[in-house]
């Protein structure tokens, strides 16, 4: 007789090297995966770096350019005499102002103005060229809270023994010139007018 039959799985060797590789598929997949966002992610934070980087640079030529008296003097565009030694620019809502300090000869500086051409959508008639003025009228024209830590340089024309001060208004820009009389020091105020 016959001994009998049990009912005993065996699991085919075809099928365990199939769910093994489907295993070893899945995590290598997953591993695989998770190297490839990594480097994604390291190449993405690199070239927004390189990107950011680019665009501050460019940001700040426009804005050394925008600092420069040559930007507002168009005749000093060329002219290696002028030296700009420092410029900044604040808001002061809703506009922008801008103060500079540069070395120049008052009568170089008082004629390049003369050839500013002003801008002619403005309803505020532009000057045909500088006037003198006074201390106490430029002050008026100056609010306390502008004089702060990155405009002091500017401020410290004050302490100067001898000075002066023209205005004049070319649209859209009004501007105050202080020349120091012992030297060819020029505080340069600009400030952009509203219409």
């Amino acid at each position: 007789m016959k001994p009998p039959a049990y009912n005993t799985i065996k699991s085919p060797p075809r099928l365990i090297s199939a769910v093994l590789l489907f295993a070893l598929l899945v995590t290598s997949c997953d591993r695989v995966g998770r190297r490839v966002q990594k480097m994604k992610d390291f190449i993405s934070s690199k070239s927004n770096r390189r990107g950011d980087t680019a665009i501050d640079s460019a940001s700040q030529a426009r804005l050394a350019e925008l600092l420069s008296i040559q930007h507002f003097i168009p005749e000093f565009k060329d002219d290696s005499s002028i030296k700009q030694l420092i410029g900044t620019q604040t808001e002061s809502f809703p506009v922008y102002v801008y103060y500079l300090k540069y070395i120049a000869p008052q009568n170089k500086v008082l004629a390049g103005m003369k050839h500013i051409i002003p801008d002619k959508k403005f309803s505020i008639p532009s000057d045909d060229s500088c006037t003198p003025t006074s201390i106490a009228e430029f002050n008026k024209e100056c609010s306390k809270d502008q004089k702060d830590a990155q405009t002091a340089y500017f401020w410290n024309f004050s302490h100067l023994k001898k000075i002066a001060i023209y205005g004049c208004f070319k649209a859209p820009f009004r501007h105050y010139i202080i020349f120091d009389k012992n030297s060819d020091t020029v505080y340069h105020r600009i400030e952009e007018i509203m219409d």
